[in-house]
């Protein structure tokens, strides 16, 4: 008996199962404040107080309403986005109802990925915790402290990976197609010192005309508590006539710590057995030491900005009264690495599997398993197939691993008079690590300050990892006080795939 049809469960899961024990985790790029993230996911000249540190460390030392400000669980901001993520045709193609057929499932695969065969496409994931922070401004200088928890998260596939949805057949595979999946997870911890000074400016007033610049520069020190990642390149090919399933494959996993070395100690089992152990149970306490020190690194975050004031508003209003002002900001974020160190390895195998079908032992079937074929496949295709081909691990110890934050430098311009605000970023990734994106984005957008307690605001961004994006935040922010919540969403992810951020302020208290 030889089936001509298999499904990925069944051919790939042991393949794949390291996929699978790595869980999940979530990750962010771009550091999101609510204002920010409401404007457009603006922020680079519209930012102050201890989470400038982050943005643009020259704002700490603009003038605020209040000379400290104190963050407890001071700023939480979940993120989604890219272009594997795109709802828009996953809801036409796998909600209607409807048999998703090889041939439809090719034609989505078509339009979600592409027509070539190599095409490949990404999500970043993430949580961004920022549990506390305190700032003080104090005539020319500022300075700050936060401390940030951050995971930032890669996945990725390729089209062949989507097609195998409906089965690994000739239909989707007749010749060679690329089988790719990639996971990377990085978490850590930062501890970041900020420090502004006003180096320049040519009056103490706010009259028009009056120019102001300022610079500032915040260094992190980096503690990473978690790190692995797992790539596979490979093609597939299935033939008929006669059947033959062609898999020509190369993968390698980096891991810390106990998860590192149960790998070694699962490959150094097999060699000496000459059979793999049960997986099942194998990598079960792997994570038990999760959260300790597994490194070290350094970062830094610098920024300057310069703030123009052009005197009274010639249209005085209740909400345009007093002076309006221009701010230019400029910002590179995150430059730095991680160095992993913590018992630190390299699991790796490459082959090329043939398979022509599975012949039925009906003995072992009916003796061992009770005639239940779907036990008896699985149990086969574990044994045969996974622990003989797949899990055949070659191993690396190395002395450690690096990771590089992910670098962006950010423009932002930012136009206040009365109680409206207008700003504007343009950024772009020096790597795409995580949400991060080497394509460039522009954001835009404005906040109105009702009855200077309750702020409007509302924006759009277009590029970087997802399609357009609309923007929205409120809450509560008065002098003393701040309580506030801003929204991204994605409306049409068909062209770039989906997004969706939040950020939240925690309590902000000033003094």
């Amino acid at each position: 008996m030889k089936p001509h049809n298999l499904t990925t469960k069944s051919f790939f899961g042991v393949a794949l199962i390291v996929l699978i024990s790595s869980g999940t985790l979530f990750g962010q790029a771009r550091y999101n404040t609510t204002q920010g993230l409401g404007m457009g996911n603006t922020g680079t000249a519209k930012v102050w107080g201890y989470q400038a540190n982050f943005v643009n460390p020259a704002n700490l030392a603009m003038p605020s309403r209040t000379s400290w400000t104190i963050g407890l669980f001071g700023g939480f901001s979940p993120n989604l986005g890219g272009d594997l993520a795109n709802i828009a045709l996953y809801n036409e193609y796998f909600t209607d109802g409807g048999v998703l057929t090889a041939e439809r499932n090719m034609e989505a695969a078509t339009r979600w990925f592409g027509s070539g065969d190599d095409t490949y496409k990404q999500l970043g994931i993430g949580i961004d915790v920022t549990p506390f922070g305190i700032s003080h401004q104090r005539g020319k200088w500022g300075a700050a402290l936060a401390i940030r928890s951050r995971v930032l998260v890669d996945v990725g596939m390729s089209k062949g990976v989507f097609l195998s949805t409906t089965g690994i057949n000739s239909t989707n595979f007749g010749s060679f197609q690329q089988f790719d999946l990639a996971n990377e997870v990085l978490g850590y911890a930062e501890v970041s010192a900020g420090f502004g000074y006003r180096v320049w400016e040519n009056s103490e007033s706010n009259e028009a005309g009056t120019i102001r610049v300022f610079a500032g520069i915040a260094p992190k020190y980096l503690v990473p508590i978690h790190y692995h990642s797992i790539a596979l390149e490979s093609q597939l090919r299935v033939q008929d006539n006669p059947y033959l399933i062609t898999h020509d494959f190369s993968y390698e996993i980096h891991a810390l710590g106990q998860f590192a070395g149960d790998l070694i100690r699962f490959q150094q089992q097999r060699q000496q057995t000459g059979q793999a152990p049960e997986v099942d149970g194998f990598f079960d306490n792997s994570f038990d030491d999760a959260g300790g020190i597994r490194g070290f690194g350094f970062g830094m975050d610098i920024g300057a900005t310069a703030e123009y004031y052009l005197g009274d508003f010639p249209f005085q209003s209740w909400f345009t009264r007093g002076s309006h002002k221009v701010t230019a900001s400029i910002a590179l974020t995150d430059l730095g690495s991680i160095s992993l160190t913590d018992a630190p390895a390299r699991l790796f195998n490459s082959g090329i599997f043939e398979w022509d079908g599975l012949d039925v032992d009906q003995n072992r079937l009916e003796n061992e398993f009770d005639s239940d074929f779907g036990e008896y496949f699985n149990n086969v295709v574990t044994d045969s197939i996974g622990n003989t081909i797949y899990l055949d691990l070659g191993s690396e110890e190395l002395s450690s691993i690096s990771a590089d934050l992910p670098t962006m430098v950010n423009f932002g311009l930012a136009y206040d008079v009365g109680k409206l605000s207008v700003a504007m970023d343009i950024g772009k990734g020096m790597n795409d690590r995580a949400n991060n994106s080497s394509s460039a984005f522009f954001g835009l957008g404005a906040e109105f300050r009702l009855l200077n307690a309750l702020p409007i605001q509302v924006g759009m961004r277009s590029g970087g990892s997802t399609s357009s994006a609309y923007t929205f935040g409120t809450g509560l922010n008065l002098r003393n006080f701040e309580f506030t919540l801003s929204l991204l969403t994605v409306p049409n992810s068909e062209a770039n795939g989906s997004g969706l951020s939040m950020a939240m302020s925690g309590f902000v208290i000033r003094f």
